[in-house]
């Protein structure tokens, strides 16, 4: 078999005492074994893990996952891979080639065709595919969004609408069909567009809170410490701050965007203590499936940090909140909500 998955059935659990548990680990976690690999992508949008080689791509589903059933595998073009993605109706494969070119491949026919960017004076950050009935793909590039449909007849991409703004990087999760775009020296201003069913929804524009260091420089917040997450069908942006070991959290409504704490029940925040674990926590929640800095996690298996401050292992199970309940004033506007849905 080219391509193969294993893991493993034994599991790793922290003891049982008077103090609740914070999180149990499974080990080990998830392997590939795909000869000439040229690394692991996570595509959210069909819930895939991609494993591309010169001349081939293979994926595994992980909803549901079994370890013992075999990828599916497509041909490719040999060539750079930055990024790769399925399109959602599963008829193409798209892959960033560089910081100008995304080369797009329909699965049945094998026909190939590209769309660059100017070179001079922009660069594609990265793409997602979308539900949204505006578009069918979004480019994230410096110079701001591009929003893109495939024409048939054509065979190519027709731009449709176009955002300018500056970006540094984005963050993007396909379950919110959300996607914030970093800008400024500190990468701490943010502008955030929802594309779902309803179209697409601009987000007022906010900063995130970041301490200074001992020497009074400035902290650049980067891409892995920002994670959009959903919990009972609210949108929230996560924020690690790791000069003050802070976990921020923000709300998104339609017309604000406002940090808090949460009350107790309804899910974790905290300082980040020693052992990289999230402290002060008492009540549980589950029921989050989300990408926690850059790794695959999903709650019902497992996760920890580590001690940097980034989650090391494949999944998270439960997080834990504060012990001391925090009021919460209540917010006026209109709630976001999940997969462009309703807004309360």
């Amino acid at each position: 078999m080219s391509g193969k998955a294993s893991s493993s059935q034994s599991s790793v659990g922290l003891n049982r005492s008077s103090a609740l548990s914070h999180v149990y680990i499974q080990y080990p976690p998830l392997r590939c074994n795909v000869p000439g690999s040229r690394g692991l992508f996570y595509d959210d949008g069909n819930k895939l893990i991609l494993s591309p080689t010169s001349d081939q791509v293979f994926s595994w589903k992980t909803v549901p996952f079994s370890p013992l059933v075999a990828p599916t595998s497509d041909s490719i073009s040999e060539g750079p891979i930055l990024s790769i993605r399925y399109s959602l109706d599963a008829k193409f494969i798209a892959i960033q080639r560089s910081n100008h070119e995304v080369q797009f491949r329909h699965r049945e026919t094998g026909e190939t065709f590209s769309q660059r960017c100017r070179p001079e004076s922009e660069s594609i950050l990265g793409f997602f595919w979308t539900d949204c009935p505006l578009c069918d793909i979004v480019f994230v590039k410096t110079s701001g969004l591009d929003l893109f449909v495939y024409n048939s007849e054509l065979k190519s991409l027709q731009l449709v609408e176009t955002r300018k703004l500056i970006v540094s990087w984005y963050v993007y999760t396909h379950e919110s069909r959300l996607v914030l775009l970093a800008s400024g020296m500190q990468c701490k201003t943010f502008n955030g567009f929802q594309l779902s069913s309803a179209g697409v929804i601009r987000l007022p524009r906010f900063d995130m809170a970041m301490a200074k260091s001992e020497a009074n420089s400035k902290p650049v917040l980067a891409a892995e410490d920002i994670n959009i997450v959903t919990v009972y069908g609210r949108i929230y942006c996560l924020q690690v701050d790791r000069v003050a070991m802070l976990l921020h959290s923000y709300r998104f409504y339609r017309d604000a965007v406002i940090q808090q704490l949460m009350s107790c029940g309804q899910w974790c925040f905290g300082y980040l203590g020693p052992n990289g674990l999230c402290q002060r926590s008492r009540d549980l929640f589950e029921g989050i499936e989300m990408l926690l800095f850059g790794r695959l996690c999903h709650i019902g298996s497992c996760g920890a940090f580590g001690e940097n401050g980034t989650l090391e292992v494949l999944r998270v199970v439960n997080c834990l909140s504060l012990t001391e309940h925090i009021p919460v004033q209540r917010e006026m506007g209109s709630e976001f909500g999940v997969h462009g849905g309703s807004v309360d």
